[in-house]
């Protein structure tokens, strides 16, 4: 691979966690549709190992149909291109934008949060990072506030 080539493929790997909970899969769904294991998912994940090439383009091309299929899901294109392919995001945005969204993932993955209110939540937090707003409160948001947000929103 090119530099170019491992910049993105890295940037995927990076985000494959947050990409696959937001498109409602779980590492199963996910290894199905690649024919590979739930494990290999995983190890993708934890960056264990390195991404190749191939797998760059089989997980994109999946993540690709996934929009297709899903319409109303409107939060995992606009989060597939900001976290994937906006190269005009700072560095420090990105980050922030990352870790706001892994945590709206892991209380999508632990039920203990509605789907609909945390993919709301993350439609907001996608927006408020590509108006360049990622330093307002919806970017800035610690771990704890974003879940005590949505546990709120839960028990609403």
């Amino acid at each position: 691979m090119n530099a170019d080539q491992l910049k993105i493929v890295a940037r995927l790997q990076d985000n494959l966690y947050t990409i696959r909970q937001l498109a409602g899969w779980s590492a199963e769904e996910m290894g199905g549709l690649l024919d590979i294991t739930r494990q290999t998912v995983y190890n993708l994940e934890r960056g264990r190992p390195k991404m190749s090439w191939a797998q760059y383009l089989a997980i994109r091309k999946i993540i690709d149909l996934e929009i297709e299929r899903q319409p109303d899901n409107f939060v995992l294109p606009k989060a597939v291109t900001v976290l994937l392919d906006d190269e005009e995001l700072p560095e420090s945005e990105l980050t922030e934008l990352q870790e706001a969204l892994k945590t709206i993932a892991k209380g999508m993955v632990s039920r203990s949060v509605n789907r609909k209110v945390a993919l709301k939540l993350a439609m907001q937090t996608v927006d408020a990072a590509t108006a360049g707003i990622a330093a307002g409160a919806l970017a800035k948001c610690s771990g704890a506030g974003i879940m005590s947000w949505l546990e709120i929103s839960r028990e609403a």
